[in-house]
């Protein structure tokens, strides 16, 4: 793959991007629409833009490739969903983490358990709306979408260390699991589960080679994306990245507006939006965000 065309609202900082990648700078979102076989949305900073960024390409049929989580709220992420099932055009959303080897791993193991009866989760997390998200989506990937109420238990909703409890609906029984958030040295992520049968646990490391995070933790996300690109079909079902989505979504209500309460998955208001993501030192002006208005319309 290689980067041919580029836009973005600061102009400068677009013009020092098309420089290193001998790439053509767009005066406008839309002006590449027609000269690329694919699109990478990645602006996380402006994550409530998103959905409005990708509609010229999606009515294309040109795939695109969000930077997670790809809306702050259902509105914009259904919005997404049904142009990419009205016209046919993929798009993927994605953490790398659900693309590690170690889902695969844990989801081999678990068919060694019996039925899953609890389970704890640890993510390396800072942000919460930023990295909570790679550890909740890493643990959906092995243990399926049918969690029934949710909840995030934190003394600063903005930033880690925090609990994510998970009530989980399964053929006629309830069972609970647990994400930790935190800064952890040397683990990504891990999972210990408990069965009627047995547990296991699954860790992924850091090992210290400066090339380990690149091809253990990117390369097989990239690659689906290429596929994407080069096929024109979906990485996921629809249904599957609506569920995570909401899922993730009900994290953020959680913690933003219910001071941690469990939250009923099926019933997170359709019209709540997280806004834009703050905490981070690189945080957008407000002035940066009216570009953002100004070049949509809105």
């Amino acid at each position: 793959m290689r980067i041919t065309h580029v836009w973005c609202v600061d102009k400068a900082a677009g013009e020092r991007l098309a420089k290193r990648y001998d790439a053509e700078l767009v005066p406008h979102y839309d002006g590449m629409v027609g000269k690329v076989d694919g699109m990478f949305i990645d602006d996380f900073f402006v994550t409530p833009f998103m959905p409005d960024l990708s509609m010229p390409y999606l009515e294309a049929g040109i795939p695109c490739f969000f930077d997670r989580p790809m809306a702050s709220g259902m509105i914009g992420a259904k919005k997404v969903i049904e142009t990419s099932r009205r016209t046919g055009t993929p798009f993927m959303t994605a953490s790398a983490y659900e693309y590690l080897k170690e889902v695969e791993v844990a989801r081999h193991r678990m068919n060694g358990i019996g039925d899953v009866t609890a389970y704890e989760a640890r993510n390396s997390a800072s942000n919460v709306y930023m990295y909570a998200l790679h550890g909740l989506w890493f643990t959906l990937k092995w243990m399926g979408t049918d969690v029934e109420r949710i909840g995030h238990r934190t003394d600063n909703p903005v930033n880690a260390p925090g609990v994510t409890v998970l009530e989980h609906s399964r053929e006629g029984r309830r069972f609970y699991g647990t994400i930790h958030h935190a800064r952890l040295k040397d683990i990504m992520c891990s999972v210990r589960a408990y069965g009627t049968q047995g547990d296991f646990e699954v860790s992924c490391d850091v090992d210290g080679r400066p090339w380990n995070r690149d091809i253990f933790t990117y390369l097989e996300m990239l690659h689906t994306m290429e596929r994407m690109i080069r096929t024109k079909q979906r990485p996921e079902p629809l249904e599957y990245t609506e569920a995570k989505m909401r899922i993730f979504m009900s994290v953020l209500y959680s913690a933003y507006a219910m001071n941690g309460a469990m939250i009923d998955v099926a019933s997170l208001p359709e019209d709540w939006d997280a806004g834009i993501p703050k905490g981070f030192t690189r945080s957008y002006s407000d002035d940066i965000v009216d570009l953002y208005r100004k070049e949509l319309g809105r």
